[in-house]
C-alpha cells in the first residue's frame, strides 16, 4: 500500500493510501474507530479496484481539530479526491462513515459513481432532514448490513426505504466488519454492485 501525504484546504494533513488498479473506490470510516478498521479490506478488493483509505482529522495519522466535524469531513474527503486526481469515485462508507460518504454525494453528485453503505451507525429514523435529502439523491447505492452486528439495524432500514436507486445484501452471521467476518460474501456483493 502507498502512502500519500494529502493537503487539505485549510492546510491540515491527512492520511491516505493507496492499493490496486482500476476503478477508484475511496473507503470512509467511521469515527471514532480504531484506524485499522480498513485493514484487510483493500487487500480484498484491490485486484479488481484502485482502494483508496484516508484517515479522518481525529485519527493518529491525520492532523486533529474539527470544529464543525461533519462538513470538515466532507470538505477532508473532497481533498482526498483531488489529491488522487479523480474527477469522480465510487465511495464505502462504514459506520459513521456513511454519514461523509452520503453528505459528500448529496453534495458532490456529479463526483460519485456510486455507494456502499455498511451501516451499523449513521442516518437512522431520528435523522430526517438527511434521510429527506437522500429521497432525491440518483446515485446507485449498497447497502450490506449483517445479521449479527450488534449495533441496530435501524441505520440501514431507514436507508433502504430513503434511497430510490438502492440494492441491500444481508450477511447472515456477519457483524459490524463484515468484509472480515464474511470475507467472499462481503468481497462479492461489493464488486458486483461496482461493475454495473
Amino acid at each position: 500500500m502507498e502512502e500519500h501525504k494529502v493537503i487539505a484546504d485549510d492546510g491540515r494533513v491527512l492520511w491516505a493510501a493507496e492499493l490496486g488498479h482500476g476503478e477508484p473506490l475511496v473507503l470512509c470510516q467511521g469515527d471514532p474507530g480504531p484506524r485499522d478498521v480498513f485493514d484487510g479490506l483493500a487487500e480484498l478488493l484491490a485486484d479488481r479496484v484502485r482502494v483508496i483509505r484516508w484517515d479522518p482529522r481525529d485519527d493518529s495519522r491525520s492532523a486533529p481539530d474539527a470544529p464543525d466535524a461533519t462538513a470538515r469531513a466532507v470538505a477532508d474527503l473532497d481533498a482526498v479526491r483531488s489529491h488522487f486526481g479523480l474527477p469522480e469515485a465510487a465511495l464505502l462508507g462504514h459506520s459513521r462513515g456513511v454519514d461523509t460518504a452520503l453528505r459528500y454525494a448529496l453534495a458532490h453528485p456529479d463526483r460519485v459513481s456510486s455507494l456502499v453503505c455498511v451501516p451499523g451507525g449513521g442516518p437512522d429514523r431520528d435523522d430526517r432532514e438527511l434521510l429527506a435529502r437522500c429521497r432525491g439523491l440518483t446515485v446507485p447505492t449498497l447497502i450490506v448490513d449483517g445479521t449479527a452486528d450488534a449495533r441496530s439495524r435501524c441505520a440501514a432500514d431507514s436507508l433502504a426505504e430513503a434511497l430510490p436507486d438502492v440494492a441491500r445484501v444481508v450477511l447472515p452471521g456477519a457483524g459490524h466488519v463484515p468484509w472480515v467476518e464474511s470475507p467472499g460474501s462481503f468481497g462479492w456483493a461489493v464488486l458486483a454492485h461496482l461493475e454495473q
